[in-house]
Formats: C-alpha cells, structure tokens, sequence
C-alpha cells in the first residue's frame, strides 16, 4: 500500500479589493506561514464589485516539504 506525500500546501487570502484590507490579510498570511505572500492581480475588471483589471486584490504563498506537514498538522488540529 503506498503512502500519500504532501507536494504542496497554497494559503490563498482573497480579499476582493485593494488597500488597507489587503495588507491586513497579507499580514495575517504571513503570520501563519511564516514565509512573505505574494500579490495576486485581477484578471479582469468587474464594474458591480469595482475591481479592475491588474489591481492587486489576493495573496498567497506557497508551502513545499517540511513547511506543509507542520502547516496541515496546526490547521487540522
């Protein structure tokens, strides 16, 4: 019977706006993972939720190895 391996763990925070509730939940995101988040951009603008194309509305970081076990083990706690 085979083992499952953890490749990758991806902490995404979506925030839907720019600004001050961004760099709040970059802050939260760094906190828990301990690694800095990189910004996401949208992909498109959207006129009802006033987002526009190219402004950074999401981070995320990326956790590999070691870093992602000890992540799940205190998430799924």
């Amino acid at each position: 019977m085979r083992i499952p391996k953890i490749e990758k763990v991806i902490v995404n925070f979506a925030v839907g706006q720019s600004g001050v509730p961004l760099e709040k939940a970059k802050k939260v995101c760094e906190q828990l993972t301990a690694q800095k988040p990189v910004e996401s951009k949208a992909k498109q603008t959207i006129r009802e939720f006033g987002i526009r194309k190219g402004e950074p509305i999401a981070c995320k970081t990326t956790l590999r190895g070691h870093q992602a076990e000890v992540f799940l083990e205190k998430a799924l706690r």
